[in-house]
């Protein structure tokens, strides 16, 4: 009896960690898409004002180094989306 509970307890151990790290991950996944919102179209931000004042155009490089950091970043949001929902199956 006493394998018995052994094996029933193993069971339910593996069932509770298949469970559990599928969405374990899916929560760390979730909580990159604030990060990755904030930090897409800063890093455009400060490449955009580098490059713009190296080629003389400030505001210029401004605009597009914001424009590509913000279209990188939704572009990253739909790829996490996109993981998410295919652990989730």
């Amino acid at each position: 009896m006493d394998e018995n509970g052994e094996a029933d307890r193993e069971r339910k151990r593996e069932a509770r960690d298949e469970n559990g790290g599928s969405s374990l991950r899916s929560a760390s996944l979730a909580l990159a898409i604030p990060t990755l919102l904030v930090a897409g179209p800063l890093v455009g931000l400060f490449l955009g004002l580098w490059v713009g004042g190296a080629l003389g155009h400030s505001r210029a490089g401004l605009a597009v180094g914001l424009l590509l950091g913000c279209a990188a970043a939704a572009r990253e949001t739909i790829r996490v989306i996109r993981r998410i929902q295919d652990q989730s199956k």
